[in-house]
């Protein structure tokens, strides 16, 4: 629904004077859209705002101009009160899980800056999504994850299933449980437990190359088996032919993002404070959401923030082109102040050049509101440290949609350079 349409509804309702029909159109708005509910309060908390400064002013009047007020001013405030409770009894009380979730990016570039807001907000935009540039992997809730490199044309259907109109795609589907198809305008490729690779080139033609496990290609009338070390290209006719050297291009695609095998343990730690003791002058925090509690963790608190309130350290590291660099720290999330919804914990390294502009990132969600209460998860990111790079921006954040509560504990950070090939 468009915003102008959305505020004449949400007016309507404060007001008193809505039509069934709309009472079930705003309704249908707030339960199944995030945006539409934050809108709902921005609006809603304006009229309060309205509403106590019609107080004072009514405090501070004249017992005539008192008499003039009085009366809408207490019709308002029954409107607001009825309002409250309509939206807690109308709103659902669990935010729906996304067919797929932004888990990672490096350099990402989307067409539309909406588009970003929304993914690192934990939702999916509804249609097709535009990656112009850079990396981005997602979490689809059946299980699988997808690594789409730009620029690409893509879509999220199902919660097993992406339809990819234009780029490449690298599919992961660790647990046995997990399935995940692509669909193109040529093909369909199904993992039989597996990671395999699909691309779309400018001419529609289709190209797939298993790098472990097997798949299932759809292409043409007959079904056909492709296991490890195969690959082919699909044309718009659905043939196929041999393309072996797509196995060597898929893999480099796939080593993008993944950081979890890399041989970090032995490596020196570049934080200058990985205790996390220096609040004040090594570490950086957002006013009013960061805190070091008694336990010598750092806590970081939502309070009511609609953006990422985070913690962060700039580290020098000179000329480090070429190397990986790897981020990690451990998040809880406490028993007495839980995340909610989809608010979740993440992990970024921002690169910076000697004049400490930032021009390349890589991120990771890891923790999310369904993860175990107590319980320590170890969030990891990982990315190639590009030519010009001078200094690098640990950042540990917490996604915390404009929810009063909902807040994570942090340890052991480290930030790792590891050496060139």
């Amino acid at each position: 629904m468009n915003d102008l349409r959305l505020d004449h509804l949400i007016d309507q309702h404060l007001d008193g004077g809505m039509a069934a029909e709309e009472r079930a159109e705003l309704e249908a708005c707030l339960r199944h859209s995030a945006a539409d509910r934050a809108r709902f309060w921005d609006r809603a908390e304006t009229h309060i705002l309205l509403r106590e400064g019609l107080q004072r002013l009514t405090a501070e009047a004249p017992a005539k101009k008192v008499r003039r007020w009085r009366r809408p001013f207490a019709w308002s405030a029954a409107v607001a009160a009825a309002l409250l409770l309509a939206v807690l009894v109308a709103l659902p009380r669990r935010v729906p899980e996304p067919l797929a979730s932004l888990s990672a990016a490096t350099d990402a570039r989307w067409s539309d800056p909406n588009v970003e807001l929304t993914l690192r907000g934990g939702e999916l935009p509804p249609g097709p999504l535009r990656l112009e540039a850079g990396a981005a992997e997602f979490a689809f809730s059946g299980g699988a994850t997808a690594v789409i490199e730009g620029p690409a044309v893509f879509e999220v259907v199902a919660a097993d299933r992406l339809l990819l109109r234009a780029g490449r795609v690298i599919g992961r589907c660790a647990k046995d449980a997990a399935k995940l198809t692509i669909v193109t305008p040529t093909a369909q490729v199904t993992d039989l437990g597996t990671e395999f690779g699909v691309a779309v080139d400018a001419d529609r033609q289709t190209r797939v190359a298993v790098i472990r496990g097997a798949v299932q290609l759809v292409a043409g009338e007959q079904p056909r088996r492709l296991n490890a070390g195969q690959a082919v290209a699909v044309d718009v006719r659905g043939g196929t032919a041999p393309a072996a050297e797509m196995i060597a291009e898929f893999s480099k695609v796939a080593a993008i993002l993944p950081a979890e095998e890399l041989p970090v343990h032995d490596a020196a730690n570049r934080l200058l404070d990985p205790a996390i003791t220096d609040l004040t002058h090594v570490w950086n925090g957002t006013v009013g959401h960061v805190e070091r509690n008694a336990a010598g963790r750092v806590r970081i608190s939502a309070n009511g923030s609609r953006l990422w309130p985070l913690l962060w350290q700039d580290v020098p590291t000179g000329a480090i082109a070429g190397h990986a660099v790897v981020a990690a720290v451990q998040a809880l999330q406490p028993d007495e102040d839980p995340l909610r919804g989809l608010q979740n914990a993440i992990i970024k390294v921002v690169f910076l050049d000697a004049a400490g502009r930032e021009f390349a990132r890589a991120e990771r969600h890891f923790l999310r509101s369904s993860a175990p209460r107590g319980q320590w998860i170890r969030g990891q990111i990982a990315a190639i440290a590009p030519a010009g790079t001078a200094r690098v921006q640990f950042q540990v954040l917490l996604n915390a949609r404009g929810l009063k509560t909902g807040s994570l504990l942090f340890k052991d950070p480290s930030l790792v350079v590891m050496e060139a090939p």
